[in-house]
């Protein structure tokens, strides 16, 4: 429903690489971002470009407006979700998503403090939210 087989995301935050690999199953290409290097389950993916080092510093290196959806999965304390959420809303193209993992305590304040609205819940408590819909 949000992705199509030519979409471009990044994840931040791929812990062993589930997630990582299902997106990569259904679009062009996935970057990731992780202080840990790349699980061993994504070497050799073609679709998937692993990035080691810390998200803020790996960010600089993407033009605005790169990715059809970014999916945070990093740390889950409050500060560094509000972090994560303002170094993405700029690298999401128009029309694009937000999204992340554990929607749930500091994850769901930081996310009702920056974005001002609930975003679309999953059974996983995975959350998404079109970037439109972010207020300024």
């Amino acid at each position: 429903k949000y992705l199509s087989p030519h979409s471009i995301i990044l994840e931040l935050g791929c812990h062993q690489g589930v997630s990582t690999e299902l997106l990569a199953n259904h679009v062009a290409l996935v970057h990731t971002i992780d202080v840990q290097e790349a699980p061993s389950r994504l070497k050799g993916l073609p679709n998937i470009v692993h990035h080691q080092g810390r998200f803020n510093e790996i960010m600089k290196r993407f033009q605005l407006q790169s990715f059809d959806l970014i999916y945070i999965d990093g740390m889950h304390d409050y500060e560094a979700v509000m972090e994560d959420i303002k170094l993405s809303l700029p690298l999401i193209k128009d029309g694009g998503y937000l999204s992340g993992h554990d929607y749930y305590t500091e994850v769901q304040r930081s996310i009702d403090t920056v974005i001002g609205i609930k975003p679309e819940i999953f059974s996983d408590s995975s959350w998404i939210i079109k970037k439109e819909e972010v207020r300024p």
